[in-house]
């Protein structure tokens, strides 16, 4: 089979997959992965899909649930109806509106920057290439979490009321 007509793996949504998964090819995740995630190619996780556990690719698409770390190579994308509980390092980040994230953030630097930083520890991964950090501060006046954001590769961030 040639790599560039590599047919996309589904995992359909009442699939349920306890542990690590290793996907050659682009994959869209419709059901529910309990385990670690390695994507070389494009991951989609559909509104209906979601992922416990950490993920590691190269374009990620997020519009279920996440629960995990996240590392996304070359872009991540948060759609609207996504809800992400994750540590999240990334090339290029885009949340929309209407998006739910909470967690850490590092957005920028280069491919190899992001993989020195996953090689590194947590002290190091937060000044690695010129990654950038989004943290929460504690709650703000409506019981909102305040974030700080040190960051100008966000292309755009939305907060929502969820």
């Amino acid at each position: 089979m040639n790599d560039q007509n590599l047919e996309t793996t589904v995992i359909s949504r009442r699939t349920l997959v306890k542990g690590e998964v290793h996907f050659t090819g682009p994959a869209v995740i419709g059901g529910r992965i309990e385990g670690n995630v390695v994507a070389p190619e494009s991951l989609q996780i559909t509104a209906e899909g979601s992922l416990e556990g950490d993920l590691q690719g190269t374009v990620v698409d997020i519009q279920g649930k996440v629960k995990g770390n996240i590392v996304a190579t070359q872009a991540c994308w948060l759609r609207p109806t996504a809800r992400v509980a994750a540590e999240l390092r990334a090339t290029t980040l885009a949340i929309e509106e209407g998006a739910c994230f909470v967690g850490p953030v590092c957005v920028g630097g280069t491919r190899a920057t992001i993989e020195d930083a996953i090689d590194n520890d947590a002290e190091e991964v937060r000044t690695a290439g010129n990654f950038h950090r989004m943290e929460a501060l504690g709650e703000g006046d409506a019981g909102e979490p305040k974030v700080q954001v040190f960051s100008n590769n966000v292309q755009r961030v939305a907060v929502g009321s969820h």
